[in-house]
């Protein structure tokens, strides 16, 4: 039985996968005015059980990343706080901390890469300030609020002269956009 009233419901943007970044993306455009759709099968996803991390000065360091790299992941980082904010979603600053391997080593990274860290040698601590978290399953339900969430599977996608049409096991929608978050 369809879920839908009308045959074919449209959207101006249709998003395929419900975790953090297809609600990051849903939320945003639906803050922006857009009639936006999130096509899920539900259940639990990687989001709902990662850490919930927005940790620029951690991830470049243990990822060995690039000058270029840091600044793309402060600058997102950054526009966190208000995000956070429009979408109801807690924001913690948390102090960050590594133990274990090289610590030595990534603190020099960190250094190299205009972060802040505070190294103590004798107990091979590695913590910074500039990182922050989300309660995965807080922020996952505080970006889906408002949002039409189509608790089905994508079958086929396909472009047409309107845009998408998007199949699923609850019947077909039509977007002028399509967005695949699916990890």
């Amino acid at each position: 039985m369809p879920l839908f009233n009308s045959p074919e419901p449209s959207f101006d943007a249709v998003v395929i996968g419900a975790g953090a970044l297809g609600l990051c993306a849903a939320a945003e455009l639906r803050r922006r005015g857009r009639r936006v759709a999130v096509v899920d099968p539900g259940g639990v996803n990687a989001s709902a059980v990662a850490a919930g991390m927005i940790a620029p000065a951690m991830e470049c360091a243990i990822d060995d990343l690039s000058p270029e790299a840091a600044q793309v992941l402060r600058r997102a980082r950054d526009l966190w706080p208000a995000f956070a904010e429009a979408t109801g979603v807690r924001l913690y600053g948390d102090l960050a901390e590594w133990r274990g391997g090289d610590v030595a080593e990534l603190a020099a990274r960190m250094k190299t890469l205009s972060f802040q860290p505070e190294y103590d040698a004798a107990s091979a601590r590695l913590t910074t300030h500039e990182d922050a978290k989300v309660d995965p399953p807080q922020a996952l339900k505080a970006l889906a609020q408002g949002l039409t969430v189509i608790e089905a599977r994508a079958l086929r996608m396909a472009p047409d002269a309107l845009g998408w049409r998007v199949e699923t096991t609850a019947g077909a929608v039509r977007a002028e956009h399509l967005i695949l978050a699916t990890g």
